[in-house]
């Protein structure tokens, strides 16, 4: 079984910032996927950014600018909204790895392995010929059998992070 490996992650601290990273505006600006123009990708309820520490190639973030912390406070514009913005991020990132599904995944709540409380979704490609499918992304590896263990034994290097997929979405834009 594959695994992704990212060296980012090592940098992560949910503790050393109480500070809620997506209502900080220079976070923002600094994760943020601009156009060629240089102009921020975003709409009027939402932005389109890509996660400064990933766990798997690819990944951006769809962020409501409104801090909301549970999806039924979600108004019928922002979900229209973040639809939109779901799409032009889902066709850029196929533009930039030819041959992909895309995969939207959304952690809320206690009970979730969210690290941020404030909503945002996951917007990542699922590459072809790749192993890992699914939540298997986020870390949660599963069984078939009761009692099975999975053995993850190959590291795959995250290729396109930070300002790397940055510069790469914006001109697949």
């Amino acid at each position: 079984m594959d695994y992704y490996y990212s060296p980012f992650r090592k940098g992560y601290n949910k503790e050393a910032n109480k500070e809620c990273p997506f209502c900080n505006l220079e976070i923002v600006q600094t994760q943020g996927i601009k156009s060629r123009a240089g102009k921020l990708v975003e709409n009027e309820h939402y932005f389109w950014t890509v996660s400064w520490f990933p766990r798997m190639e690819g990944q951006t973030m769809v962020v409501p600018k409104r801090h909301l912390l549970k999806l039924e406070d979600e108004t019928e514009q922002e979900v229209l909204a973040r639809h939109e913005l779901v799409c032009k991020a889902a066709e850029a990132l196929k533009k930039i790895y030819p041959g992909a599904g895309i995969e939207i995944f959304l952690q809320t709540g206690e009970g979730s392995a969210s690290t941020v409380s404030h909503l945002h979704w996951h917007v990542v490609p699922a590459l072809p010929g790749s192993q890992i499918k699914g939540i298997e992304k986020l870390g949660r590896f599963t069984a078939k059998e009761e009692g099975e263990e999975r053995l993850v034994l190959f590291p795959i290097p995250i290729k396109l992070a930070r300002e790397g997929l940055q510069k790469a979405l914006a001109e697949a834009l």
